[in-house]
């Protein structure tokens, strides 16, 4: 399922998570994320996409990315992994936004980030590519569990194995947001999914977000509000409040936010 919206929440429920998925369009124009998911039985796919481009041009590449793994889910069987399964869907959308044309044959400068996990009983597998952002909550500690694939990460590795200077690293971090991997680029050069199923417990809880979210509330502020609100819906509709009323009290413009809570039953 997923909504033409600007502004939304969903809500699913099935024998081994509780989840909800909010979006909201913030001071932007226009509405560049995407969101879908496919909930079953005792498994579900939830994903998240972050547009970026001119006017429409993030919207088309969001939700063509999201469309393409909704469809493709069906033949989900087909594949021998869950990794195959979201690697080969991953370079099919990336080709498909990178020969987006308008009205005139002209190439379209689209693109989108990408997160999504796969939860089939207890096991958590997961996609990220971009900056979108995938968490584990569990037993009170907030971790990120995937790699933002922005200059600053490339700049941090690169400066541990000393293959660039202090300086260098310094001249170029001011552009440390851009992005190094997104849907759409061309060579899809870093992809983050993992190999093996991570197993998740009872009580844990998996948070998929773009960065409109993270951008205004640092993690330990998300945090706090996982530790004191036990409910999903109440965890989605504290967080919407607390990153609106950021934003106004630091006169910052609030971007396009979508997150996803799923707790583990």
């Amino acid at each position: 399922m997923k909504s033409d919206k600007d502004n939304y929440t969903f809500s699913e429920k099935n024998k081994v998570f509780d989840m909800i998925i909010t979006s909201e369009i913030g001071d932007r124009e226009e509405q560049q994320d995407a969101s879908g998911f496919i909930v079953e039985d005792n498994r579900g796919i939830v994903m998240i996409c972050d547009g970026m481009g001119g006017h429409d041009c993030g919207k088309l590449a969001s939700n063509l990315a999201v469309n393409d793994f909704l469809e493709e889910y069906d033949n989900f069987n087909n594949y021998c992994s869950v990794k195959n399964f979201y690697c080969s869907t991953a370079e099919s959308a990336n080709a498909k936004i990178g020969n987006l044309k308008d009205a005139f044959g002209k190439k379209l400068m689209a693109g989108t980030t990408i997160v999504s996990v796969f939860i089939n009983e207890h096991s958590l597998y997961w996609l990220s590519i971009g900056d979108s952002r995938i968490y584990l909550y569990r037993n009170g500690d907030f971790v990120q569990i995937n790699t933002d694939h922005n200059l600053k990460t490339l700049l941090e590795k690169q400066l541990s194995v000393d293959e660039i200077t202090k300086d260098e690293y310094n001249a170029q971090i001011v552009n440390g947001n851009t992005l190094v991997s997104f849907l759409g680029m061309g060579e899809l050069k870093y992809i983050d999914s993992n190999e093996s199923d991570f197993k998740l417990n009872s009580g844990d809880i998996v948070m998929l977000t773009t960065d409109g979210l993270y951008k205004m509330l640092t993690d330990n502020t998300i945090k706090e509000v996982l530790d004191n609100f036990p409910d999903v819906r109440d965890i989605s509709h504290v967080l919407s409040i607390k990153a609106n009323k950021f934003s106004k009290k630091n006169a910052m413009q609030m971007d396009n936010t979508t997150f996803a809570i799923i707790k583990i039953m």
